[in-house]
């Protein structure tokens, strides 16, 4: 081999290289430099609320099947946590509390029930992490995310932009690099196995 093809070789490996350090994300772009604030949530009677179906809205009764929370919404997460329960009313979703007054107003494309006092929501195709208000705690900027877990994980995504750039002309498929989030020490793991 010439050394101008040997040459020309060992600048576009490091090329390579460089738009993979570059393009990739790695655990450290997912880590958090906190740990985030959680709490146990108490258990309280709204935990035996079941959803049910009322004209074509949804409500949710107590264990004596009572209704303790008239249907007025378009749809309901299965369950109470933490004192609230996700809520759709036309496309969006946003919380209400035990009395069923709305306490995080619908804004939201996808939520997920409270866990450890924290919700998983998605917001412009981003998914984020809230607090029992509303406010952000991780502002969204994952490509998914599964609900947050009793053992304080986090399934999270995110576009794996060097693939992105390379598949895109092969299909439409968005490759996403997967990772659990522990959001008690801030620490994520690679998982093994899921794209």
């Amino acid at each position: 081999m010439s050394s101008l093809r040997r040459n020309f070789a060992v600048c576009l490996v490091a090329s390579a290289f460089a738009i993979v350090a570059w393009w990739g994300w790695s655990s450290r772009d997912i880590a958090m430099t906190a740990p985030l604030p959680t709490s146990e949530c108490p258990a309280g009677p709204e935990q035996f609320y079941t959803k049910y179906y009322d004209g074509g809205k949804v409500g949710f009764r107590d264990v004596a099947n009572a209704p303790v929370i008239l249907a007025r919404f378009d749809d309901a997460g299965d369950l109470f946590s933490c004192g609230r329960a996700c809520v759709r009313i036309d496309d969006r979703w946003g919380y209400i509390d035990i009395t069923g007054r709305m306490v995080i107003e619908t804004r939201f494309s996808i939520a997920t029930p409270f866990c450890l006092g924290l919700a998983c929501v998605q917001v412009d195709g981003h998914f984020g992490i809230i607090d029992s208000t509303g406010d952000w705690v991780v502002e969204p900027r994952f490509a998914w995310m599964s609900g947050i877990q009793n053992n304080g994980t986090v399934e999270v995504g995110v576009l794996n932009r060097l693939q992105y750039i390379y598949r895109q002309f092969i299909d439409d498929g968005l490759p996403v690099d997967n990772y659990s989030l522990d959001i008690r020490t801030g620490i994520a793991t690679p998982i093994e196995g899921r794209k």
